[in-house]
């Protein structure tokens, strides 16, 4: 099995779902740092959810709100999210073009 180590990084993200990651049908991740940036002056709701292949979605996040110019560490410190084969990272806001995001994940095929 080979690891690799990636990176993520979308931008203005808001309130069309966005897929950050999708894992393919032979490869997990593990993601190990997830920041969300808010680029508005005001509070910003993000939710964030995991597909399973052939299952319906569970929130990670639901509905957390991002005061002004701050950033959220949805995953930091140790914590960890697994992504099996064919799995979905999608994150979306209640407000248009609110969002940064950075995703450090490691990716094992």
């Amino acid at each position: 099995m080979a690891t690799f180590f990636r990176n993520v990084v979308e931008q203005n993200i808001g309130t069309t779902p966005t897929t950050l990651l999708t894992t393919g049908s032979t490869s997990s991740a593990t993601c190990i740092g997830l920041s969300l940036s808010n680029l508005t002056q005001g509070v910003v709701f993000v939710s964030l959810k995991v597909v399973g292949g052939g299952s319906d979605p569970a929130w990670y996040l639901k509905d957390i709100p991002i005061t002004a110019n701050t950033t959220l560490k949805a995953i930091n410190g140790g914590e960890k999210l697994i992504l099996e084969p064919d799995d979905q990272l999608i994150v979306e806001a209640n407000t248009d073009n609110s969002l940064d995001c950075v995703l450090s994940y490691v990716e094992i095929v």
